[in-house]
């Protein structure tokens, strides 16, 4: 299906693969089985599948992300952020000069030398600061670990 370059879409499966592609505005795209794609986006996007990853790469702007089981994986500049998966690993790539704090559930965290640990919020939470810190992105995973990295 083809859409104009801005447009709100509300996107719907109950067993398939979505691919949004080249589109801004606001984004929902739902499957209850299967994997979601998102690429060249920019705007609101909220993606939720119950069983599935969902992949996100350059994108610019805010992003809700979840999955029941399955790995999210995170590329773009991002205002806000909130991803949760029940059993996956979350991987974030950071653009060069961001200014974010990352705050995550995860006991294990990769992090390829782009931010530095805070004190928790709490015992369940940690922080890590990314430049001088900021807006805060939000990572849970209920069984698996986050990936900090550079673009």
């Amino acid at each position: 299906m083809y859409v104009p370059r801005n447009a709100t879409l509300f996107v719907s499966s109950g067993d398939g693969r979505l691919r949004i592609d080249g589109v801004g505005g606001e984004i929902d795209l739902r499957t209850g089985d299967g994997s979601i794609d998102v690429t060249e986006v920019r705007g609101r996007l909220h993606a939720v599948t119950g069983d599935g990853r969902i992949r996100v790469e350059n994108f610019d702007g805010d992003a809700e992300a979840r999955t029941g089981d399955g790995r999210i994986t995170l590329d773009g500049n991002f205002r806000s952020l909130a991803a949760r998966t029940g059993d996956g690993t979350i991987s974030l790539s950071i653009p060069e000069g961001a200014n974010v704090t990352v705050e995550t559930n995860a006991e294990s965290v990769f992090n390829d030398g782009v931010a530095v640990a805070e004190s928790p919020a709490d015992n369940r939470v940690r922080r890590w600061r990314i430049g001088s810190g900021g807006q805060v992105l939000t990572l849970h995973t209920g069984d698996g670990q986050i990936i900090l990295r550079r673009r």
